[in-house]
């Protein structure tokens, strides 16, 4: 498991009352950094299994009962949708409940199509959104020659983390 260098900024985003989208390329870790910063969601759709994905297709009007029949908390319940340009009506189901009731849910897309949706017209809940970027490990998160982590929260103009990246020339590179 890496330490990300985004995951504190990321924990603290996702408690803001909005829709919070996380878009990325494939196998950068969206799930397994979800998974450890919302380990208690209330429900949780991975759309990348075939038959949830399916069985939402078939139905759209699924995801919304579901997540309706939740129970009602002091807290938002968490709802967590996993290759969720997978089936882009969902994003029409969250913008109507949270429109409906904006601190009832805290939902969080991950995907790792943005173009996709885009071409497909989708809704990404303007106004309603906080969008999230996840790229792939740079230097600092990887992990340190003796099998610790190196210090990935180093601010980013820092001595440490300018001397973390290796410096080359423009002429040296290929």
């Amino acid at each position: 498991m890496y330490t990300r260098w985004r995951e504190d900024r990321l924990a603290r985003d996702l408690r803001k009352p909005l829709v919070h989208i996380l878009f990325g390329a494939r196998q950068t870790g969206k799930t397994t950094l979800l998974d450890r910063l919302v380990p208690h969601a209330a429900a949780r759709y991975n759309l990348a299994d075939p038959e949830e994905r399916t069985r939402l297709l078939a139905d759209p009007g699924a995801f919304r009962r579901e997540c309706e029949a939740l129970p009602l908390s002091q807290e938002p319940s968490i709802v967590l949708v996993d290759e969720a340009q997978s089936v882009p009506a969902v994003f029409d189901a969250v913008q109507v409940m949270f429109d409906r009731s904006p601190r009832r849910w805290r939902f969080i897309l991950c995907g790792s199509s943005a173009r996709k949706l885009r071409r497909q017209g989708a809704n990404l809940l303007p106004g309603r959104s906080l969008l999230h970027r996840l790229f792939p490990l740079i230097l600092p998160e990887r992990p340190a020659l003796g099998g610790g982590i190196t210090a990935a929260v180093l601010p980013m103009g820092s001595a440490a983390a300018r001397d973390s990246f290796p410096r080359a020339d423009r002429e040296d590179s290929p």
